[in-house]
This record gives structure tokens, sequence and C-alpha cells, in this order.
């Protein structure tokens, strides 16, 4: 992906905001914590810094930014436009992650 495309989008999104509408979070800190959403568990392993605009999921080991949480999140939604395009980016932005989103290209094959 073009990084000065990625950096235009990241400057777009806050993280905090693209993670709630997903996963119920709460506050720790100065950190946000809720369940993880790529696996199931019971006591919350997954964590958003606002300050440093990153999620990290202990459970899984995933983590990274809000591009990042939306491209391992999206092949997951019924329809992966909406996910992208409810998150403050223009239709041409949505469409530019899209098709750089190799789970959601894998699964238009």
């Amino acid at each position: 992906m073009n990084r000065n495309k990625k950096r235009q989008i990241l400057k777009k999104i806050n993280i905090v905001d693209v993670v709630r509408n997903f996963i119920k979070l709460q506050k720790e800190g100065s950190n946000l914590k809720g369940l993880s959403p790529f696996v199931k568990e019971k006591s919350p392993s997954f964590f958003v810094s606002p300050s440093k605009q990153i999620f990290k999921c202990f459970a899984s080991g995933r983590g990274g930014n809000a591009i990042e949480f939306l491209q391992s999140f999206s092949w997951r939604c019924e329809n992966p436009e909406c996910c992208w395009n409810t998150h403050s980016l223009s239709e041409d932005e949505a469409i530019y992650m899209l098709e750089n989103d190799e789970d959601f290209n894998k699964l238009k094959k």
C-alpha cells in the first residue's frame, strides 16, 4: 500500500471510533479495553491506545493501527464496503482500502 495514502487516511480516522463500531470498550487508565473480536474470551485482552492510535489483542497476538484493525476485521462483515465507509473516509479512500485488503480480495475470488 502506498505509504502517503495510508498516512493521509490514518490522519482522518480515530482508532477508538473505528473499534467502537465493533467492540464495547471500557476505560482502563489512559487506554481502553474490551473482549477480543478475534477469539472467544471471558476476560478482556484487547486494548486500544488513543494516544498512540494503535490496538493490541493479547489473546490473538494481533496489533496495529486503525487500518490494520479494519483489514483484520472487515472480512467478517456481511458488507465489507460498509466497514470502510463508516469511518470518515471518502468513497474513493474506502474503495482504495478495499482494493488493498488482502483478506477481502481473497473472498472475492
